[in-house]
C-alpha cells in the first residue's frame, strides 16, 4: 500500500493537501512510468529548447545592462541593436552578430551627420557612407574655425577621433559585412561587438540619434 500526497495551489494556499491511497504492485508501477514517460515525450516535443554555453549566458539575460540609463536615452535604437546582436553571439551567429552591429552603427552616423546640420547628409536620405565621411572630413580641414559648425569648432576632438573610427568601421567590418565579402569567426564577433558598444558609450557623451 502506497500513500500519494497531492497538492494544489488552492490546498497549499490554504494549508491543506489531499491524500490517495491504492495498492500498487510493480505492474501498476511499470504502467505509470510508462504513462509518466509518454507525457514528458509529448509535452517536450512541442518545445524546441536551446543550449549555450554558461559564459554566453549574460548575453541573453543580463545580470546588468550593457548601458547606461544616459546612454540609453542618447541611443535608444543603437543600444537595442546592440543588445540584438549579442542575443545573436549568444546563439552561435557571428554573421548576425556583425549585421546588427551595423545596424547599431548606422545610427551613430546619423547622429554624426546631424551635427552637422545638412540636410542634405541624413543617412535616411543618403545611405553612402563614403558622401557623409568625406563631408565630415572637409569640415574637420577647414582652416577657419569659425566656418565650421558649433558644435563641431567647439569639440574638435571628439568629432575627428569618431570620424576616424567610423572611417575604420566601414572598411574592416560594414562594407565586407553588407556586401557578403566574407564570414566572422565568434571572437572577431565579440570584439567588434565590445567595440561597437565602447563607441556607442563614446559618442553618447557628446550626442544623441
Amino acid at each position: 500500500m502506497v500513500k500519494f500526497t497531492i497538492s494544489s495551489p488552492q490546498s497549499q494556499a490554504q494549508n491543506r493537501s489531499m491524500v490517495v491511497t491504492m495498492p500498487l504492485n510493480s505492474q501498476h508501477f511499470a504502467e505509470m512510468l510508462k504513462c509518466l514517460r509518454g507525457t514528458l515525450e509529448k509535452e517536450l516535443n512541442t518545445q524546441l529548447i536551446y543550449l549555450i554555453p554558461k559564459e554566453r549566458a549574460e548575453f541573453i539575460e543580463p545580470q546588468k545592462s550593457q548601458f547606461s540609463d544616459a546612454t540609453r536615452e542618447s541611443f535608444p535604437v543603437g543600444t537595442v541593436e546592440v543588445e540584438r546582436a549579442g542575443k545573436a553571439y549568444a546563439f552561435g551567429l557571428p554573421n548576425a552578430c556583425v549585421f546588427h552591429l551595423m545596424r547599431a552603427m548606422e545610427h551613430c552616423l546619423r547622429a554624426l551627420g546631424k551635427s552637422l546640420k545638412e540636410s542634405s547628409l541624413d543617412a535616411r536620405g543618403n545611405p553612402s557612407w563614403d558622401a557623409i565621411l568625406k563631408r565630415w572630413t572637409a569640415e574637420l580641414e577647414k582652416k577657419e574655425r569659425k566656418d565650421r559648425t558649433a558644435e563641431w569648432n567647439a569639440n574638435e576632438e571628439f568629432f575627428s577621433g569618431a570620424t576616424a573610427d567610423l572611417r575604420a568601421v566601414k572598411s574592416a567590418w560594414r562594407n565586407p559585412t553588407m556586401h557578403v565579402g566574407r564570414d566572422y569567426e565568434d571572437d572577431e564577433a565579440l570584439d567588434i561587438l565590445n567595440a561597437v558598444k565602447g563607441f556607442i558609450r563614446h559618442l553618447a557623451t557628446n550626442i544623441s540619434e
